[in-house]
């Protein structure tokens, strides 16, 4: 493997124009060891040929997709070399339907056999019980990976089950990802040894051939499925998941029942008295406000990220960063969906989880616009004034002859201060409102951008113009007023 060697064939390129080929496809187009090269990586990489090749839509070379088909191109160039191998060629056997294999070649049986394909990522999820007769499991693909161990991405070492984690692991513990694959490729086969292609979102499989977790470590959250908090509160199928879990939903589908008690229990506080308060507060404003810094929670590192993206591009490296940290950290506490819910749009879970999110964004929205009080305060302004109001208000009912109060509401009116000041602390309410509303419905719009394949600043300008122009139309619209 030098780059003296000047042959007819090279390996790796034949390698890459044909990733499926065997020894016999190799040698029946006289490619053999005698007319083909393969040289070493370093050779390749030079090659303006192989650059373009492997030319991500960033514009960096792809290592790993590299070095899996280089893999690949030295495990057919060793069999072509074995001596052996070529030998037994005769021995190899064919699908008895292939109409390319060789003449007299010999067949393989294709009766009907049962067996335990241990690479097959569905397995948990059918089961062969008998001729053309296959069982269905009642867990879903998230579930059966959440019964899987967990891989530690920073450490490589493997952890229990989730199932096994107690309440505050899973709440301060790494955020953790379903364990499936980001980009398209081939890879080594940990069991067989044989090279396996992968497609993006393909589930991963550990040593045993089971669905697994990983833990996100320093990686973003864009293009991952986040497992929910929601989801693994409880063991599924155990008696308190069945009678009392009605948060989970990573199921197959979720019940009409537990559909509308977990819409009930979301939107449950809102319905306290206004006379129920806590220091001066009304609960149910209290518990707006807890979700709405919840929901800002989670969509503010994303933005300071847009921000960052647009001055300095792709030049960030957000891994273990602390606005990544605080990203990954709020994202688990998502809602999740069951199977049938995520098929259409048009399902009762979906229309219910839609119906929940109008009626809390409303209540969110008034909590945020209750701070414009905290911070104009005209209230203060108006007992400061009480004494002299009152004393107007009683000559404006004597020579009227109206109602005290109505006579006061008419005073409070005509004061140019007050009147200024309740005119400042209205629009300070729609804009706190309304920029709530512009942050939280364009939040994703930043991760959908990179997971598209968009740089760092096309995503950011992208997420900004959004937030803005959302922000600037219901703004200067008067039926927001």
């Amino acid at each position: 493997m030098n780059d003296k060697i000047n042959k007819v064939n090279d390996m790796f390129l034949a390698t890459i124009k044909n990733p499926n080929a065997k020894l016999y496809d190799f040698i029946s187009n006289d490619i053999v060891s005698t007319n083909t090269q393969l040289l070493d990586k370093e050779d390749y990489k030079s090659k303006d040929v192989i650059k373009a090749r492997f030319e991500t839509e960033e514009g960096k070379f792809d290592e790993v997709a590299f070095n899996n088909y280089y893999q690949l191109a030295l495990t057919n160039f060793n069999q072509l070399s074995n001596e052996d191998a070529i030998k037994r060629l005769d021995e190899v056997k064919y699908d008895a339907f292939d109409t390319s294999r060789p003449l007299d070649s010999k067949v393989f049986s294709v009766d009907v056999k049962f067996s335990a394909d241990s690479r097959n990522q569905f397995m948990n999820y059918y089961s062969r019980d008998g001729i053309n007769s296959v069982t269905e499991s009642q867990w879903s693909l998230k579930e059966i990976a959440q019964k899987g161990k967990v891989k530690d991405t920073r450490t490589g070492k493997w952890r229990e089950s989730v199932n096994e984690w107690s309440l505050l692991d899973k709440l301060f513990d790494d955020t953790l990802v379903y364990a499936q694959w980001e980009e398209e490729g081939v890879h080594v086969d940990p069991i067989t040894g044989n090279t396996v292609r992968h497609n993006i979102g393909d589930w991963k499989l550990d040593s045993r051939g089971k669905l697994y977790l990983e833990t996100l470590g320093d990686r973003e959250i864009y293009g991952k499925q986040i497992v929910n908090l929601s989801d693994i509160l409880t063991t599924d199928g155990s008696a308190i998941n069945k009678a009392l879990d009605f948060m989970d939903s990573d199921g197959k589908e979720k019940s009409v029942s537990k559909t509308v008690i977990k819409a009930m229990l979301e939107i449950a506080p809102f319905f306290i008295p206004q006379s129920v308060a806590i220091g001066g507060v009304s609960a149910a404003t209290l518990y707006g406000g807890m979700r709405a810094a919840t929901n800002l929670a989670v969509v503010m590192p994303t933005f300071f990220k847009s921000l960052e993206g647009i001055l300095r591009g792709d030049d960030i490296n957000f891994r273990n960063d602390p606005i990544t940290k605080a990203e990954n950290f709020m994202a688990r506490f998502g809602s999740g969906t069951s199977d049938a819910g995520s098929e259409s749009f048009w399902n009762f879970e979906q229309m219910t989880g839609m119906v929940t999110g109008i009626f809390s964004q409303i209540h969110e929205q008034r909590a945020m616009a209750g701070l414009s009080t905290i911070l104009m305060k005209p209230d203060k302004l108006l007992n400061q004034k009480v004494m002299g109001l009152q004393a107007q208000a009683a000559i404006l009912a004597k020579d009227h002859k109206i109602d005290i109060n109505r006579a006061m509401k008419s005073v409070i009116n005509r004061s140019e201060g007050l009147k200024n000041m309740y005119a400042k602390q209205s629009q300070l309410s729609k804009a706190f409102s309304l920029g709530y509303m512009a942050l939280t419905s364009t939040g994703d719009i930043y991760g959908e951008a990179i997971e598209g394949g968009f740089d760092r600043r096309t995503a950011g300008f992208a997420s900004m113009l959004a937030a803005a122009g959302q922000y600037g139309i219901m703004m200067n619209n008067p039926m927001g007023d």
